[in-house]
């Protein structure tokens, strides 16, 4: 009889999928109450069982139980004279089950699958009343059919949880007559084929009711050979259709990693290393014995760490980069991220999940395993998230899948002190390595405490217990060979004599040596003084010094450049990081001169940002623009933003007390600092605002507007706030002069219809997404007794700058998300008629 092949073959496909390990626990004699039982002792499910949302998961499996109960009373007697079949089956489903134990958002995903299948599995009740054990022979196919189908989805669910290096293949003809599909549409498919399955049993019963003639069963068998006529008549676009449903798959899955742009952040970190550096790294003993464990698959826990430290400036990105330029050549499954405090999508730990996810995707995108893992939990996501975006919880689930079912991965992780949460990023990091096949290198500062738990001193490699000197020496030869053959040297200098004393006081920090090189390309210099500047470095230099050459080259530019690069480095400081402007405006901000070229009006920019701050500070393009993500663009191509060339420049500014008044005036205590910024954005407002009815704006500098109009509320704030104020203390003369200036900009600001219906203008019609700053501190000032804090002027003087506080903290902010902004931006006209009513007022 064929039917009975028909089990026995679905029967022993699932078990030739299995490993020794998950067959051993295979129990093919479960009994409905086994079933339950097993569910039970599930650790994810255990706790809590009288809690009501427990209790779902027992109450599917009993529903399941349920509805298959006709199904195996008709199969166990006529059909295969034994009960093998139906405890088989239900055997498969706690193993299942057992094998999603381990994730518990994918569990309650296979949870719903199991619900689904359940509710479209056919009723066999009427089936078992009328034919009595009286079976046809193409009711046993069809019997046969559903066994099979429900074995597909154990098969498949199974395949989802299981590495895939530790199970066994199908055999190869039946992996021959299956064409890949991914996991939902297969479930999608056996869901339908249940329905198919309920219609033909309907058939069944209507016809030993009816007694149907044999012209009907012929007629049925007419229907059945044009089915599969036309099934193979579309039999060639199978392949095309497969190749289009894997890119529609993958694409589905990128958008709901929704990764940063981490590719362009290790290109630009490789770009900077030098030819013929970082090489040391792969002579070091501890580095050769971790990268040996990754080519031989040793699975010592003692030799999966490393952990590279170093102080601020030393290279440790460059050096990472070269690392993953190298392994990577060797090791397909080599991932990394880099994290950056200076740009915005590069300092949260679920970023790096993302990015790690997307290379894995992407170097796997042929792996049905690793395809349908992410189908998996990407599909059914909107059932338990209810959102399109992977969140946290689901990343961590399948990232720990995914690595635990790939041969050998290497994670390379750099600046983990720049992430936001080191602390539960690394308690995270922990649990990862509990995996026996990976292999993680880490690079950061010292400072990190969670990592000097985790790793123990035998895996770290301290930039002080190794050679860099080779590497610097390198670099400073090859630029002071340039400044020689671009003749900022005289040619009669002693190249390797300059090369030791950059090398000396540089002390195994690359950003010294960048800093120094930059520093020596200032116009201002003529050759006698660069070679003189070279020749009085006798001992090492700290990044404090180098800064503090720099601000003292900066001080002797004529006040132009001086106020210049003020501005600069007052906006990198204390601006929205995710501010990007265009061209138009940043010459504007900077009160320059745009070329008419209007393509390398970039160039320039950078060109001359990089002058007056000599070096500290560098243009950056990026997709951001008015706080908007926007596709990716090439660089410099529609707006940028400044950084400074190293997060240790933010560090040292926010700390520094330079008694040089001269050079503390280039960046001045916070709260003149932020007045300054307010009185910016009040002068670009103010200067802005048209004189006359109908009110018109110059919508090409529309991002500077947005951000003047929305963050001078902020930056006023900032300047009022008791924790800045109590600083200024040190600097009466330079605060009495920004108050004063702030307060006269103030009352004319306000004083002007135009002005403020400008502002108004910008700030409701401007899709910017800048936070406010709470007024809330501003209050609790005692302005009557607190004589030694000169913003207490600002209040005193003029008393509705507080309400404005107050009143902008109350105003609702567009959402990024949705791109609905404020409901006032949606009537132009309506907006346009309130702003002329103020004018005439």
């Amino acid at each position: 009889m064929a039917s009975p092949d028909i089990f026995a073959s679905a029967y022993h496909s699932f078990l030739s999928t299995l490993s020794d390990n998950d067959r051993a626990r295979y129990d093919d004699k479960c009994t409905p109450q086994g079933l339950l039982d097993g569910l039970k002792k599930i650790s994810s499910l255990a706790k809590g069982t009288q809690n009501r949302r427990s209790q779902k998961p027992f109450a599917i499996v009993r529903d399941f139980n349920e509805r298959m109960r006709p199904f195996f009373a008709i199969i166990e007697g006529p059909v295969t004279q034994s009960s093998v079949y139906a405890g088989a089956a239900l055997g498969a489903l706690r193993l299942v089950l057992e094998l999603a134990s381990c994730f518990p958002t994918l569990l309650t995903k296979l949870l719903q699958c199991i619900k689904d299948i359940t509710e479209s599995f056919p009723r066999y009740e009427a089936l078992e009343d009328i034919c009595r054990g009286k079976l046809s022979s193409r009711l046993l196919v069809h019997l046969g059919r559903v066994y099979r189908d429900l074995f597909d989805f154990f098969d498949s669910a199974a395949t989802l949880f299981t590495a895939g290096s530790g199970k066994v293949r199908r055999p190869v003809e039946l992996i021959a007559s299956v064409i890949w599909r991914p996991f939902d549409e297969r479930f999608g498919g056996i869901l339908s084929s249940m329905s198919k399955h309920q219609q033909q049993l309907n058939d069944e019963v209507n016809i030993y009711q009816l007694e149907l003639t044999r012209d009907v069963a012929a007629t049925s068998e007419e229907i059945c050979k044009d089915t599969q006529a036309t099934l193979a008549s579309v039999s060639g676009l199978q392949e095309q259709m497969r190749l289009q449903t894997r890119e529609q798959a993958i694409a589905r899955i990128q958008s709901w990693l929704n990764a940063p742009n981490f590719t362009s952040t290790y290109w630009n970190t490789l770009d900077e290393c030098q030819d013929d550096t970082a090489q040391w790294i792969f002579e070091v003993d501890k580095f050769q014995e971790w990268s040996e464990s990754i080519s031989r698959g040793s699975s010592a826990p003692d030799s999966r760490i490393l952990w590279i430290h170093g102080n601020p400036g030393g290279g440790k990105s460059v050096l990472a980069a070269s690392i993953v330029h190298e392994l990577s050549v060797y090791n397909q499954n080599l991932v990394y991220f880099f994290f950056k405090e200076q740009s915005p999508f590069h300092t949260a730990s679920d970023l790096a999940f993302r990015a790690i996810l997307a290379q894995v995707l992407h170097k796997h995108k042929h792996s049905d395993d690793i395809l349908d893992k992410f189908i998996f939990a990407s599909n059914h996501g909107n059932k338990s998230s209810g959102q399109s975006i992977a969140t946290p919880a689901e990343l961590k689930d399948l990232l720990h899948l995914c690595l635990s079912s790939i041969e050998n991965p290497v994670m390379i992780l750099d600046g983990i002190d720049e992430c936001t949460e080191p602390d539960g990023f690394v308690k995270y990091l922990k649990t990862l390595l509990s995996l026996p096949n990976l292999r993680a290198l880490f690079s950061s500062r010292p400072t990190v405490q969670s990592l000097t738990k985790l790793v123990p001193l035998k895996h770290r490699l301290s930039f002080s217990q190794v050679g860099v000197g080779h590497d610097i020496h390198t670099y400073c030869h090859y630029h002071l060979t340039d400044l020689v053959d671009e003749g900022l040297l005289l040619e009669s200098s002693n190249i390797q004599q300059l090369t030791r004393s950059l090398v000396l006081g540089a002390d195994r920090m690359f950003l010294w040596a960048k800093l120094m090189l930059s520093f020596l390309r200032s116009p201002a210099l003529n050759r006698r003084l660069r070679e003189s500047m070279i020749h009085s470095i006798t001992l090492p230099e700290g990044l404090g010094s180098m800064y503090m050459r720099i601000f003292r080259q900066i001080s002797l530019l004529d006040s132009a450049q001086q106020q210049m690069a003020k501005k600069v480095i007052q906006w990198t400081l204390l601006s929205h990081q995710e501010c990007f402007l265009s061209s138009s405006s940043w010459h504007h901000l900077l009160g320059a001169e745009e070329p008419d070229d209007k393509q390398s009006a970039f160039s320039h920019l950078s060109e001359l940002i990089s002058l007056v701050t000599c070096g500290l500070v560098i243009l950056r393009g990026s997709a951001l623009h008015l706080g908007l993500l926007e596709k990716c663009s090439s660089i410099g191509s529609n707006s940028a933003n400044c950084a400074f060339v190293h997060l240790s420049v933010r560090e040292y500014l926010l700390a520094w007390t330079p008694e040089d008044q001269t050079i503390a005036m280039l960046s001045p205590s916070p709260i003149i600092s932020h007045m300054d910024m307010a009185k910016l954005c009040l002068d670009h407002l103010l200067d802005s605002a048209p004189t006359s009815i109908p009110l018109r704006m110059d919508r090409g500098l529309i991002d500077l507007y947005s951000y003047c109009s929305v963050r001078w509320l902020y930056h006023l704030g900032k300047a009022v706030s008791p924790r800045t104020s109590w600083r200024s203390v040190c600097y009466q003369e330079m605060c009495s002069t920004a108050v004063t200036g702030i307060v006269d900009l103030l009352r004319r600001f306000l004083e002007n219809p135009f002005a403020v219906a400008h502002w108004i203008d910008c700030f409701y019609t401007s899709p910017s997404v800048f936070p406010f700053w709470s007024s809330a501190g501003v209050r609790r000032l005692q302005f009557d007794s607190d004589n030694n804090v000169p913003t207490a002027m600002i209040l005193k003087e003029f008393s509705q700058a507080l309400e404005w506080l107050d009143w902008a903290q109350k105003l609702q902010l567009p959402d990024i998300a949705s791109k609905i902004f404020l409901h006032l931006s949606d009537n132009l006209t309506r907006l346009m008629e309130d702003l002329t009513d103020i004018c005439k007022k």
